[in-house]
C-alpha cells in the first residue's frame, strides 16, 4: 500500500481544500517507480477522464473507499486486508531461447504479479517485449554468429506509447534515449548521426492486447495466459536488424527499448552451444526453436525483396553501431 500524507489546511496557493463532510474526487497516477524514482506511466492502475474515483476521508470502512480500488474485490476483507493467497503469486518460469537465429519482437502486457517484475526483480514500464511469442525470454547467442531480429515494436515518433525502438546494450535498464550520458554500450540498433545517437531498429506497431480473461493471477503457466491475448498490428512493415556477436562481447547483454526503460531482458553470450550452460529457463526453449524455424520459413516466403534491402541497410551501419559507447 502506498501512503500519501498532506494537511487538510491549505499550505500553498495551489492547494485546494479537502471536504470534511462528503466525498472528494481523486485524480492520481498509481504505479511502480523506476530506478530513477519516477512513476512508470503504464504500470498499475491510474485514474483518468473516463472514470471517477471518490473518497470520503472521514468514512470508517474499507480504507475510506466506497469500493476497494483493487479489481479482485473478493480477495479483500471488510477490514481492507488482502487475502493471503493474493499477496504472493508464483512467477512464471523464466524462458530461454537457444539454437534460434531469427527472433520476432513485439509489444505486450507485462503479466502482472507473475510476469516482468517477478521474473527480473526490476520495476516494469507497464509494457514488455515479446520474443517469438514469449514474454521477455532470455536469449542465448553465440560469439561470431549472425542473428536477425524482426522488430515490430512501433515506429510512430509522434506517439511515445507506440514508439519502442529495439536495441542491444550492456545496460540492464536500457532507455538510452532518455539519458544519453548514461554509461552503457550499444551493440546494435543505434547509430551516430552528426554526433547524436539515433535508434535504427523501429518497425510497425504490433501489440498483444489483453482480453476479458487475461488475468495473470488465474494462470500458473504463461502459455495458458498467452492464449487469452489478441495480436493487433498497425499498417506498415517490420524492421530487420542483423546482429553479429563480437568476439569480445561480454557474457551478458540485454535487449531493450531505446526510448523507455525496462521492456526487455537478458542475452547470454557463449562461445558455442555444445557446452552445458546453466540458465534459468525451462524446457519451453525446444518448442521455441521449432517455432522460430517455422517463422523463418514464413518470413523468407513473404518478404524476400524487402529482406535483402533491409539487411544491406543494417550491415552498412553495423560497424558504427557496434562502436557506440556512452560515458
Amino acid at each position: 500500500m502506498d501512503t500519501y500524507t498532506n494537511v487538510l489546511d491549505l499550505d500553498s496557493r495551489l492547494d485546494r481544500p479537502i471536504s470534511t463532510t462528503g466525498y472528494a474526487n481523486m485524480i492520481a497516477a498509481i504505479g511502480p517507480l523506476n530506478q530513477r524514482k519516477e512513476a512508470n506511466y503504464h504500470g498499475g492502475d491510474r485514474t483518468g477522464p473516463d472514470e471517477i474515483r471518490r473518497i470520503n476521508f472521514f468514512q470508517r470502512d474499507v480504507l475510506g473507499c466506497p469500493v476497494p480500488l483493487d479489481k479482485d474485490i473478493d480477495a479483500i476483507s471488510e477490514k481492507g486486508e488482502i487475502a493471503p493467497e493474493m499477496k504472493k503469486l508464483k512467477p512464471w518460469d523464466p524462458m530461454v531461447l537457444k539454437n534460434v537465429d531469427v527472433f520476432h519482437v513485439k509489444i505486450g502486457p507485462t503479466g502482472g504479479d507473475r510476469g516482468y517484475t517477478a521474473i527480473t526483480g526490476n520495476p516494469s514500464w507497464g509494457l514488455a517485449f515479446y520474443v517469438n511469442d514469449y514474454l521477455i525470454p532470455e536469449l542465448v547467442l553465440e560469439r561470431g554468429k549472425t542473428y536477425t531480429f524482426v522488430v515490430e515494436t512501433g515506429n510512430d515518433q509522434t506517439n511515445p506509447a507506440e514508439y519502442h525502438p529495439f536495441y542491444i546494450t550492456d545496460s540492464e535498464e536500457g532507455g538510452l534515449g532518455q539519458n544519453s550520458d548514461a554509461q552503457q554500450v550499444a551493440y546494435a540498433g543505434v547509430a551516430v548521426v552528426d554526433g547524436q545517437y539515433v535508434p535504427t531498429a523501429a518497425g510497425r506497431h504490433c501489440r498483444y492486447v489483453v482480453g476479458p480473461n487475461s488475468k495473470p493471477e488465474l494462470y500458473s503457466r504463461f502459455e495458458d495466459y498467452f492464449k487469452t491475448l489478441t495480436l493487433e498490428c498497425k499498417d506498415g512493415n517490420p524492421h530487420y536488424l542483423t546482429f553479429t556477436v563480437p568476439a569480445n562481447a561480454p557474457d551478458e547483454l540485454y535487449y531493450q527499448c531505446y526510448t523507455h526503460t525496462s521492456l526487455g531482458w537478458k542475452i547470454h553470450i557463449v562461445d558455442d552451444h555444445s557446452g552445458h550452460h546453466q540458465f534459468t529457463g525451462h524446457a519451453g526453449a525446444e518448442r521455441a526453436a521449432q517455432h522460430s524455424a517455422a517463422l523463418r520459413s514464413k518470413m523468407v516466403k513473404h518478404i524476400t525483396v524487402n529482406f535483402d534491402k533491409s539487411i544491406e541497410a543494417d550491415t552498412s551501419s553495423l560497424e558504427l553501431v557496434n562502436a557506440v559507447h556512452t560515458n
